[in-house]
């Protein structure tokens, strides 16, 4: 998994952002986009600048050694060299934003969407070709404080808009696409009502609302929390998001009572994926996994080590092979066994102190990035050639 961002996808169409699991304990997360930097306007090459001034990169998703994406708070970035040097790549005709999240299918194609402070139209704009060019498509909503973007393929896409709530309960739109994103319509719609159980095929109001993904272009997911104790809210849909049913879950081994906050499932095949899930009761608070070989039918908990109790950010690039980060971004782990086992990775860094991490992304299990921050919270990017044992900082720029 990634982090996922997470958001949770097959690795070629991942979303690139940052999974701050332990805020779901609490409140509703961005998603998992939930990043604090402070960014610039987004316009395309007028500045270049140094990490050492340059606004902190909130994720990156790089495809191979050299070519990548990464977002800042409010741009889209692309690098054709490993993260030493990038181009802002932001459609040139874009409004003043609120908030982007992207998913990219592969090193030159991409959709973002763009959220605008106090308007209900979120945009969404489409490249095949690095950035160079953008097509634009609107989205008329009834509000949007956020929105999250996914898709399958470069023809199905859905957006998950965030209207108004919070960790008790939440309203949230569907949309959906079928011609690329020329054009969307709603798929289904939360309004406010009763925190009880909802119409058949409806989606509550009860509950925040975490992610959404699909594994095809009719399954999918939405997951997020409900402050009642081992309550599972994920909710699957098998008609591209018309209608939901709630997708009942064995419990996580030796679980006791806890509140769960689960985040949008990860495939890395049609049939093989990972749902994470963090929890939180009376002796304390941690992490687990929920693997499916059968393409979400079932899902199997695993009897994830006590070493991943403190995770609060993970990065999966099969069912096996995967990185995490605890809650103080200071202790590195990996899995080779899906998230039975973890090791605590006794890291190395080049420069004269060890980084924060914040962000991991892996392409091979030796080749990997990480977005971090020095002791004075400077932001770093860094890079790891050896699975994660040994980081080199890129001083990158922006341009």
């Amino acid at each position: 998994m990634e982090n996922t961002y997470f958001p949770f996808e097959c690795r070629e169409r991942r979303i690139v952002c940052t999974t701050i699991l332990s805020t779901l304990l609490v409140s509703s997360l961005f998603l998992l986009s939930s990043c604090s930097s402070q960014g610039n306007t987004g316009a395309r090459g007028n500045t270049s600048s140094t990490s050492s001034t340059a606004e902190a990169l909130q994720s990156i998703q790089m495809f191979d050694a050299t070519t990548g994406w990464a977002m800042t708070r409010n741009a889209v970035l692309r690098t054709v060299d490993g993260g030493v040097h990038w181009k802002d790549v932001t459609p040139p005709e874009h409004p003043a934003i609120s908030a982007v999240n992207a998913t990219f299918f592969s090193i030159t194609s991409a959709w973002i969407n763009m959220s605008q402070a106090a308007s209900s139209t979120v945009l969404v704009f489409r490249t095949e070709d690095g950035g160079q060019t953008w097509q634009k498509s609107s989205i008329q909503t009834d509000d949007s404080s956020r929105a999250q973007i996914t898709a399958v393929d470069t023809q199905h896409g859905w957006l998950l808009n965030h209207i108004s709530g919070g960790p008790q309960a939440e309203i949230i739109e569907i949309f959906r696409t079928s011609n690329g994103g020329k054009s969307w319509e709603r798929a289904s719609r939360v309004y406010p009502a009763s925190t009880d159980r909802p119409p058949p095929g409806k989606l509550p109001f009860g509950g925040s609302k975490s992610g959404l993904s699909f594994v095809n272009a009719s399954t999918g997911w939405v997951t997020g929390s409900v402050p009642v104790n081992n309550l599972t809210w994920v909710f699957v849909t098998h008609d591209a998001g018309t209608t939901w049913q709630q997708q009942a879950l064995p419990p996580l081994p030796h679980q006791e009572p806890a509140l769960l906050s689960f985040i949008s499932p990860q495939f890395f095949t049609a049939n093989e994926g990972i749902l994470p899930v963090t929890y939180s009761g009376g002796k304390g608070s941690g992490f687990g996994l929920y693997m499916t070989h059968d393409g979400g039918t079932t899902w199997n908990s695993v009897p994830v080590a006590k070493e991943a109790s403190s995770i609060s950010t993970i990065d999966f690039i099969d069912m096996q092979h995967g990185w995490a980060i605890d809650s103080s971004g200071t202790n590195l782990y990996a899995t080779i066994d899906g998230g039975t086992h973890w090791t605590k990775l006794a890291f190395t860094s080049t420069s004269h102190s060890l980084p924060s991490f914040k962000f991991l992304n892996f392409v091979t299990s030796e080749l990997g990035w990480a977005i971090g921050a020095t002791s004075s919270n400077t932001p770093v990017l860094l890079k790891t050639v050896d699975g994660g044992h040994t980081w080199t900082p890129i001083r990158y720029t922006i341009s």
